[in-house]
């Protein structure tokens, strides 16, 4: 555990322990903790880099990191530089965009994969919401980005969000609201003209998505399209889950992950279509 004593420690049982790090390129700064299995009986153990959503921060997907890491899985949270108001990664949320995010998850990712104790074949990408897209490009765009991808309640739904609201890409306003938070023009410039299925679809790796039958944010038809770009998606519907799950709900959604990365692993996991 070398590498792990360059972190900081923070918390420390028999089942696990969470360390602290920042990345840091250029002039940005991303922190992140790693939850980490104190008890596995594997040499190599399976990471989830996991993205939060717009306006979250790691306190969002930190509840999800607490359960899988109990599984013996290795779990990496976020926060996205300007990614709300809670982040401790540095910038604005007036300068973020999904592209921005991109950047800082690829960043993340290849510092993960300096640290010895980690392997980089067997790094999942997971995001909820908006990080669910994100994951979504960056699988896309680095064929080895990731062994397994997953998308809980994807926000598919952002470039044609970004066209609804800006009808004429060349009057996008410096400022504007999104959910209650005041973003910048580059949020809408850099996604009003992206299609968001040939954007997604060049990942050839096994996909699990996840989402709720009642999204009132993201209508879970854009999922149901995406399983149709991907080469091996399928996805669990739940049903009466709206953006954001219930006790039971995330339960039922971090059981079909643990078993995703371990049809995955093994050899099992093959291209389904239709919902589970």
């Amino acid at each position: 555990m070398n590498e792990f004593r360059q972190m900081t420690c923070l918390e420390q049982s028999p089942t696990r322990s969470v360390y602290e790090f920042t990345v840091r390129s250029g002039s940005r700064s991303i922190y992140a903790r790693l939850y980490w299995p104190n008890k596995t009986h594997h040499s190599a153990v399976a990471t989830i880099i996991l993205a939060h959503g717009f306006g979250g921060s790691l306190l969002q997907t930190a509840r999800s990191a607490e359960r899988l890491v109990l599984a013996g899985l290795a779990v990496c949270i976020f926060d996205f530089c300007g990614g709300g108001a809670a982040s401790r990664s540095s910038g604005r949320m007036r300068d973020m965009s999904v592209l921005t995010e991109l950047r800082d998850l690829q960043d993340l990712r290849d510092k993960l994969e300096q640290f010895p104790e980690l392997d980089p074949q067997l790094f999942f990408l997971m995001g909820e919401s908006q990080g669910g897209l994100v994951a979504a490009l960056a699988a896309a765009r680095r064929p080895r980005f990731c062994r397994g991808l997953i998308l809980i309640y994807p926000a598919l739904i952002i470039p044609d969000d970004a066209r609804q609201r800006c009808p004429d890409p060349g009057s996008i306003p410096a400022e504007s609201q999104v959910l209650g938070q005041t973003i910048g023009r580059r949020y809408h410039q850099d996604v009003i003209n992206m299609d968001v299925y040939q954007e997604i679809c060049p990942y050839r790796g096994p996909v699990l998505l996840v989402q709720g039958t009642a999204d009132p944010i993201v209508p879970i038809d854009y999922a149901r399209k995406a399983v149709g770009y991907y080469q091996q998606a399928r996805l669990l519907s739940l049903p009466g889950a709206g953006h954001g799950f219930t006790d039971d709900e995330l339960n039922q959604s971090l059981q079909a992950v643990q078993a995703f990365i371990h049809d995955t692993l093994s050899g099992q996991e093959e291209a389904k279509t239709n919902d589970i």
